[in-house]
């Protein structure tokens, strides 16, 4: 989040908590705690706050906690609802190189029993 991401954040939790100071310093502490997450996670995180009977204001560091478990939970809905990617198709170079590998792996493997091993 940037600093201005925060100032207007901050003005959601004064505007739902009354005693929550936003000067310059409040603001730039805030920036610090919630650098690392994305403005709309953070400000999703103090609209669930705001619909709880809380009558404190949230410290930044539950606004932080709770906007990483958005931004975890829509990346999981993100990667669920993506297509597989589909496997390329083997070239005539990879599938001899690969039959060549198993049939020498099936040699060493017969040598070192005794047996002979059919492929």
């Amino acid at each position: 989040m940037t600093v201005p991401e925060t100032a207007k954040l901050l003005i959601l939790v004064a505007g739902a908590w009354f005693r929550q100071p936003s000067d310059r310093a409040t603001v730039m502490v805030w920036a610090e705690v919630l650098a690392e997450v994305e403005a709309q996670d953070a400000m999703a995180a103090v609209r669930e706050l705001i619909r709880t009977d809380r009558e404190e204001p949230p410290p930044p560091g539950v606004v932080y906690r709770m906007a990483l478990g958005i931004h975890r939970r829509r990346e999981a809905e993100r990667r669920r609802s993506m297509r597989p990617l589909e496997q390329p198709a083997r070239t005539p170079e990879e599938i001899q190189q690969a039959r060549k590998l198993v049939s020498e792996f099936t040699e060493r493997l017969g040598s070192k029993t005794g047996r002979t091993i059919v492929h």
